[in-house]
């Protein structure tokens, strides 16, 4: 069942050298906090149930917190290229300006 009311939250936890995640519900002024996952053998053949189901605003919410926590993608050639094309614009738009100004002189 998709839990609407599902919140995640994730810190850092430096002497463990681990990410902790929380995952709780807040209700009629209560917190229903989730228990450690416990494993359980299964077998492959079968489909199992999925461990957490959660909605597209709480899986972003998710990534918000791991990026707060110092978790980038794997794919930094991503980021980086946006980045430098970023700088690459700048550079264009500084010599487009530059262009017309001396043209105007």
């Amino acid at each position: 069942m998709l839990e609407r009311n599902l919140e995640i939250r994730a810190q850092r936890n430096i002497m463990l050298q681990a990410i902790e995640l929380f995952v709780f519900i807040r209700r009629e002024g209560k917190v229903w906090l989730g228990e450690p996952v416990t494993m359980a053998e299964v077998d492959l053949s079968i489909s199992g149930a999925p461990t957490l189901e959660i909605t597209p605003e709480q899986a972003q919410v998710l990534m918000d917190e791991l990026w707060n926590c110092g978790v980038r993608p794997s794919d930094v050639g991503s980021a980086g290229q946006l980045e430098a094309v970023k700088y690459h614009l700048e550079d264009l738009r500084r010599l487009v300006f530059n262009a017309r100004s001396l043209k105007e002189e």
